[in-house]
């Protein structure tokens, strides 16, 4: 069987599935009916319980009783199915939302401090210091520790430290 890709089915799947690995027509049907089920079933049952969620929490409870006297045997599961998308579609968009803005805040204040000349001799003062004579070395428990994270064990050197009397 031969698919064209210039078809509107080849090209939707190829947008989302890589079809390299593809060489029969069951996984390209699943793949095109999954998109399809996706569209058409999933993004609107997320709307609508997004907008359910919406006036849920501005109606509260007389909403509450209305929709559950509506939506009663098949709807009333597909209704609370929605409600759950609904809100943790709300949760990620939230969530989303917050991490953005807070890289973004991130970010400027990253730029603002790279750009002070204060933040600058800060952090050339620390680099000094930690080259300094009397910088101790991190414990060795510590080093350890850290190597076996890293699954890579350090090379170690024996060295005589000279002593000033």
């Amino acid at each position: 069987m031969n698919i064209n890709t210039n078809t509107w089915h080849y090209r939707l799947v190829n947008r989302v599935f890589d079809m390299y690995f593809v060489n029969n027509l069951c996984p390209y049907m699943r793949r095109l009916i999954g998109i399809l089920a996706i569209m058409f079933i999933g993004v609107p049952s997320v709307l609508f319980g997004m907008a359910e969620t919406i006036v849920l929490i501005m109606k509260g409870r007389e909403f509450l009783d209305i929709w559950l006297a509506t939506f009663g045997g098949v709807f009333h599961a597909y209704g609370i199915v929605c409600a759950i998308f609904g809100i943790v579609a709300w949760l990620v968009v939230t969530a989303y939302l917050l991490l953005t803005l807070t890289l973004y805040v991130v970010g400027k204040v990253n730029n603002a401090l790279e750009n002070n000349q204060s933040y600058q001799a800060w952090r050339l003062k620390k680099a000094t210091k930690v080259m300094s004579p009397h910088y101790r070395e991190p414990n060795i428990f510590i080093q350890w520790c850290k190597a076996r994270h890293d699954q890579v064990c350090p090379m170690v050197d024996f060295v005589a430290e000279e002593t000033n009397d």
